[in-house]
């Protein structure tokens, strides 16, 4: 929760080819995926090459989805 944590996972994500770390970046956003810089960033990663990528964009969205309204309800 330090400062500036949030966009500088998205810079690593974003800048990172080894899938492992990318998914790793995508996982830990999860506490401010309801931030409205993360959340379409998340969404993005929805569509990730990486299987991992993908399925850690989708857990860190979940909670979300839940909100109506939301626009990660429709891709989840």
């Amino acid at each position: 929760n330090a400062p500036g944590s949030a966009p500088r996972l998205l810079a690593l994500a974003a800048r990172e080819t080894n899938s492992l770390w990318r998914a790793s970046a995508v996982n830990l956003l999860r506490r401010w995926a309801h931030e409205p810089g993360v959340t379409p960033e998340l969404l993005r990663y929805l569509g990730d090459d990486s299987p991992l990528v993908r399925g850690n964009a989708a857990q860190s969205l979940q909670d979300v989805a839940q909100q109506p309204g939301s626009p990660a309800r429709g891709p989840l």
